[in-house]
């Protein structure tokens, strides 16, 4: 018997689903992880450094893609670089709202500065 009381949905059998996900940042507070300021600049930072890290990951992949021969590897491999790719912007849409609460993330995520007006916060 396996670990998974339904084998149909077990890791050898999942198919990622990239998913158009936004998320609306504008009611949240500029400290939201309720009394920690810490840690929830902490996790901001990570906005500012996971995407290029799943960027790399979509580059990648995309490059082995037509080397893999195998259907089902290709499909999950495909399903993964969907993934990543909405990853990277989901994260992105977090800068706009540090933007708004005063937290200016042009200066440490080059990327962003052109899509940021010049005069915005």
């Amino acid at each position: 018997m396996t670990a998974y009381e339904h084998d149909d949905i077990a890791p050898q059998n999942l198919v990622l689903q990239p998913r158009d996900v936004h998320f609306d940042w504008s009611e949240l507070p500029m400290h939201w992880v309720p009394d920690e300021p810490m840690a929830t600049h902490v996790m901001n930072v990570l906005h500012l450094l996971l995407p290029e890290g799943e960027r790399w990951f979509v580059r990648l992949f995309q490059e082995v893609v037509p080397r893999i021969h195998d259907d089902t590897l290709r499909e999950q491999v495909l399903g993964f670089i969907g993934q990543e790719a909405v990853h990277a912007e989901a994260h992105s849409e977090v800068l706009d709202h540090l933007l708004a609460k005063g937290l200016d993330p042009r200066a440490v995520h080059p990327a962003r500065r052109v899509d940021l007006p010049p005069d915005a916060g």
